[in-house]
C-alpha cells in the first residue's frame, strides 16, 4: 500500500473503532478501478486484500467529486464532546481533500461509502449489518493441563475472544464477539486451537452496540 503513490488513489476512506463492536476497515479506491481493502476488527476479512470496483460504481464516484453539490459544499463543525459514534476518515485525491468526520457526514462522501460499501459485503470483506448483526456470546473451554488461558485471548479472522474466569475442573470461561452466522464456525475454529480439548456455548448475552 506504501507503495501505491497518491496520484493513482481516487478515494480513500477508514471507518474507525467506537467502545462496542463496530467494523474497523480501511479502503483505497484507484483511478483505474482497482480497490484495497484492509481488514482491522469485526470484519470476516482482517487482512490486506485487492478487489476490482464494478465500472458503473466507479462512474457514480466520479461524477459526484465533479458534482457542484459536492464542490461547494461547506462542512460545519458541530460543538465537540465525548462521543462512542465510529469515525470515517475520508480523503479525496482528485479534489484534494481530507475529513475527519464522526457527527456529521457531508452527503457526497456518505453517497460514496454507501456505493463502496455493499461492493465490500459482495466480497464478503465486511458483514452486511442487516443480516449478519454482531453479538457477544459466553463459552464454555475446556483446556488441557498446562495451558494458559490468557493464551487465546485476543483478535482471529473472525472472532474476538476474552478470557472471564476459570470454572474449574479446566473448565475456562471466555466472552466471544463475532457475527450472530459465524458462531459455529467459531467454536470449530476455538476447537481446533493448541491446548484446547473442548468448547459449548455457555448463555447468550444482551447485545450492545454501544
Amino acid at each position: 500500500m506504501e507503495d501505491i503513490s497518491d496520484l493513482e488513489k481516487l478515494i480513500t476512506y477508514e471507518r474507525t473503532p467506537c467502545f462496542g463492536y463496530c467494523p474497523v476497515y480501511e479502503v483505497t479506491i484507484l483511478r483505474d478501478g482497482w480497490g484495497f481493502f484492509v481488514g482491522r476488527s469485526f470484519v470476516p476479512y482482517m487482512d490486506t486484500v485487492q478487489f476490482e470496483v464494478p465500472t458503473h460504481t466507479l462512474n457514480q464516484i466520479r461524477a459526484i467529486l465533479n458534482h457542484p453539490d459536492y464542490l461547494n459544499y461547506v462542512l460545519k463543525e458541530p460543538e465537540y464532546f465525548i462521543t462512542d459514534i465510529p469515525g470515517l476518515n475520508f480523503r479525496d485525491f482528485i479534489n484534494d481533500r481530507a475529513y475527519e468526520l464522526d457527527q456529521i457526514i457531508p452527503p457526497g462522501v456518505e453517497k460514496i461509502t454507501k456505493l463502496v460499501d455493499p461492493v465490500l459485503v459482495k466480497e464478503r470483506l465486511i458483514y452486511d449489518p442487516e443480516i449478519y448483526p454482531m453479538v457477544r456470546q459466553e463459552i464454555l473451554v475446556e483446556l488441557k493441563p498446562g495451558t494458559d488461558p490468557y493464551s487465546l485471548e485476543g483478535k482471529e479472522t473472525r472472532y474476538q475472544l476474552s478470557f472471564r474466569e476459570e470454572v474449574g475442573a479446566g473448565i475456562y470461561k471466555y466472552e466471544v464477539i463475532c457475527s450472530q452466522s459465524d458462531i459455529d464456525q467459531v467454536l470449530t475454529a476455538i476447537r481446533q486451537r493448541k491446548g484446547v480439548r473442548e468448547t459449548q456455548l455457555n448463555h447468550k448475552l444482551e447485545r450492545r452496540d454501544r
